[in-house]
This record gives C-alpha cells, sequence and structure tokens, in this order.
C-alpha cells in the first residue's frame, strides 16, 4: 500500500497535465515493490532505478565479468 498511494498520485498529476506515460524513479530497496505493485494492478508507469543504485550495479556487473582487471580494487575503495 505504501508504494502504491505515490503510484497513484503521479498518475493522477500526470494526468492533469497531459503526460501520457508518468516516469518514477525509485531507491532500489522500493525499486523491486513498485515494479510488482505497478505490474500487478497494470499501471501505465514508467518505473526507474535511481541514478546512483544504477550506477553501481553496472560496476558490479562490469566487476563480474572483468576479473583479475583490477576493478575489484576499484569497486572495494569505492564502498570503503
Amino acid at each position: 500500500m505504501t508504494v502504491f498511494i505515490p503510484l497513484l498520485f503521479v498518475i493522477d498529476q500526470c494526468g492533469r497535465y497531459n503526460i501520457e506515460t508518468p516516469d518514477i524513479t525509485f531507491d532500489q530497496t522500493l525499486y523491486v515493490k513498485a515494479v510488482e505493485v505497478a505490474t500487478k494492478v497494470s499501471l501505465d508507469v514508467v518505473i526507474r532505478l535511481g541514478g546512483f543504485h544504477t550506477a553501481v550495479n553496472i560496476l558490479g556487473s562490469l566487476c563480474h565479468f572483468m576479473r583479475s582487471s583490477g576493478l575489484e580494487e576499484v569497486q572495494s575503495d569505492f564502498w570503503t
């Protein structure tokens, strides 16, 4: 219910300004739940993962695919 109400609010506000499909950004903790809720109720909305979490996930993927290249050290230095 916590994620559903903001989704409905944004959809309502976008309707007032003739925006066809709302675009909403959530942090990682709420992103999965927001996608689940929007899918279950068939809401016409685009849900995006916040920029910081997207960058960290991309860096983690790069580190995984480029093992032993030194990127692991860059990522570990980033978190400390």
